[in-house]
């Protein structure tokens, strides 16, 4: 047997818990916070929304989304690194995106 179910299934699964009766409590408010969000990312991937970097230089200096034209540079990823002397430091890589910060679009490698 199976135990997986498909997207739609589990769509209207989520719809049929949220319109059961008002959440009384601060937890129900949450869980249902929570069910919305899984619901909308289950119909974000539904539509699977792609782009690409348009950029011509090393996509880890530039960003410029083909769907929605943002235009991003010079950003780095910031580790925060703690030594076993007692100091700290922050370490800085370079960093590409997966998805477009602005309209949320996976972004598809032309590798």
């Amino acid at each position: 047997m199976n135990d997986t179910i498909s997207r739609t299934a589990a769509i209207e699964f989520i719809n049929s818990i949220l319109k059961l009766d008002p959440p009384s409590s601060e937890f129900e408010k949450g869980c249902r916070a929570g069910l919305r969000k899984a619901r909308d990312i289950l119909c974000w991937e539904e539509v699977e929304a792609y782009t690409k970097n348009l950029s011509l230089i090393a996509h880890c200096d530039e960003f410029i989304c083909e769907k929605c034209g943002i235009h991003l540079k010079g950003w780095v990823r910031v580790k925060h690194e703690e030594y076993e002397d007692g100091h700290n430091d922050n370490a800085l890589y370079e960093y590409e995106f997966e998805y477009c910060p602005n309209c949320g679009a996976k972004i598809k490698c032309d590798n």
